[in-house]
């Protein structure tokens, strides 16, 4: 299975370490697709997409969420053949095998489950650490389901976040026999987009001189790789396709020549980024800057938003990366930006 692109995105910002998984993400959201027939239930808003699978023309479809180092999807397509008897069942079954192991990860375990499908735990060495997944495979109505939940850990999977995702996959013939939510309630794929007014996590820095909201509680990573050797402070959360970060340094020179520093910070910020370009920057009313900038990673465009600002002896950048500025997660980063204030 593909790695997940949102990883390989996040090394754009800051070295991805192991982070614990927030308390903060309680308030799961249903996704029900009546085309494909099932439901499942994610942390937050997920993001949709349809792509052509370039060996046999077919539309596979994804639901995903990322956040925190884990990664949430379900993936589903009409099979190439249709699937009539055991045998076949058997080879389509071992033919996934050896898709589900990714490269240079290993098969740690394989079982059939009492509702028919199957489950695969595999364990990859990346260059960002170790990824721990569990797949869980349907083949139904023509259709093949894969259920995936992978994370990055030091040791194994944990299992109580694996079971609640993977658990809350059911078809929906089998919800309607369990007589269980009302069918017309379940919310289809184009509320997907829609963003409710969940309850965010709110972030008063350690100095109390700013505060911010985030989805949930935000990592802290101090990053001393910085090429003016002065430490970055960041913090920073994972969030559907989203990852939001506010990051500071010191300097002397802010509180004496504040706009000569922020504009020196600008000119840096806007011309050592290679391969990103810069679609518009702009003075803010309260004195900062914003830029706006888009890259790639494999082929698919990412979006930087980041606005700088000088108080007192420190530089600061707020940013947002995601891969669609005007995507389903939009509302989330309007309000990321919104929330920012200084104390």
């Amino acid at each position: 299975m593909s790695r997940p692109l949102t990883l390989r995105i996040m090394v754009l910002l800051l070295t991805i370490s192991l982070i614990p998984v927030s308390s903060a993400q309680t308030t799961w959201q249903q996704v029900t697709d009546r085309e494909a027939g099932f439901t499942i239930s994610f942390p937050g808003q997920p993001t949709y997409q349809a792509t052509a699978d370039p060996a046999t023309g077919l539309q596979t479809e994804i639901y995903k969420f990322f956040y925190s180092g884990r990664l949430l999807q379900i993936t589903f397509a009409l099979l190439p053949k249709s699937v009539r008897n055991r045998a076949e069942f058997g080879r389509v079954y071992s033919e996934f095998t050896q898709l589900v192991v990714p490269s240079s990860g290993i098969l740690l375990r394989q079982q059939k489950l009492p509702d028919g499908g199957r489950q695969y735990d595999t364990v990859a060495d990346t260059k960002d650490g170790t990824i721990y997944g569990r797949t869980r495979l349907y083949l139904r109505n023509g259709r093949y389901y894969a259920i995936a939940f992978e994370m990055y850990a030091q040791n194994r999977i944990d299992e109580r976040e694996a079971e609640r995702f993977l658990s809350s996959f059911n078809f929906l013939d089998a919800l309607s026999k369990r007589q269980v939510p009302a069918y017309d309630n379940f919310p289809t794929k184009s509320t997907v987009g829609r963003s409710d007014r969940a309850k965010w996590y709110t972030f008063k820095a350690p100095s109390s001189d700013f505060l911010v909201e985030f989805p949930g509680k935000p990592s802290y990573q101090l990053d001393s790789s910085s090429e003016t050797s002065v430490p970055f402070h960041r913090y920073y959360y994972f969030y559907g396709e989203n990852i939001f970060q506010v990051s500071y340094r010191e300097d002397p020179e802010a509180s004496t020549r504040p706009e000569q520093v922020i504009l020196k910070a600008l000119r840096i910020y806007t011309s050592h980024r290679g391969g990103w370009r810069v679609l518009r920057q702009v003075q803010l009313p309260d004195g900062g800057y914003q830029v706006e900038s888009r890259g790639t990673s494999d082929g698919v465009p990412v979006y930087s938003q980041t606005r700088l600002y000088v108080r007192s002896t420190r530089l600061y950048y707020v940013t947002a990366l995601t891969q669609n500025l005007v995507g389903p997660n939009k509302d989330d980063v309007l309000r990321f930006f919104e929330s920012f204030r200084f104390l």
